[in-house]
């Protein structure tokens, strides 16, 4: 009887909704729709600004470095917090916490030493460490929610205190002014 039912719902999903790539396509219209009516571009300017002009770095095809930067970051930061080695250190840091205000702190400062070393290990780390902490069950409910937000405050926080602050040296020392004018 359910077997039925499902594939009675499998077929009339399949009949009537749409393919993905019609969505794509309509929310690309959609949004170049929007982006002429609040820049005040002509299409030709829009597509420029997409596709770039030709030459090396133009349009959106620009940020493809930064973004495969941020995606090598990310991945082999998770690589790195998933080593058994580290999984083993992160295992026995856990068994420090003792309840929910424990528990955040272990996971905020652990996570923020991490992120001075590599603020996509320090992510990986701190939310590996917040699942440590809960078991891998519901026994604590909301300590997962308090430590992943405690991990997000702590990225902002390492962010905060040792980004500005070295930012403004820099920019005072003309080591990178030149770029940021540019």
């Amino acid at each position: 009887m359910l077997k039925k039912f499902s594939n009675g719902c499998v077929r009339i999903m399949n009949r009537w909704l749409p393919d993905p790539f019609l969505f794509a396509i309509i929310l690309t219209i959609v949004v170049f729709i929007a982006a002429m009516i609040g820049t005040w571009q002509n299409p030709i300017e829009l597509v420029w600004a997409w596709a770039g002009k030709g030459t090396t770095g133009d349009g959106m095809w620009g940020l493809l470095a930064f973004s495969m930067q941020m995606a090598l970051v990310l991945v082999l930061g998770s690589a790195l917090a998933s080593a058994k080695i580290c999984k083993k250190i992160l295992a026995s840091i856990a068994g420090m916490a003792k309840n929910k205000m424990s528990a955040i702190l272990v996971v905020t400062m652990v996570s923020t030493i991490c992120c001075w070393l590599n603020w996509g290990f320090g992510l990986i780390v701190g939310a590996l460490l917040a699942w440590y902490e809960t078991g891998f069950t519901a026994a604590f409910p909301g300590v997962f929610l308090f430590n992943a937000l405690s991990v997000g405050i702590s990225e902002l926080l390492v962010c905060c205190i040792l980004g500005l602050p070295l930012l403004a040296v820099l920019t005072k020392t003309g080591i990178f002014s030149k770029q940021v004018v540019q």
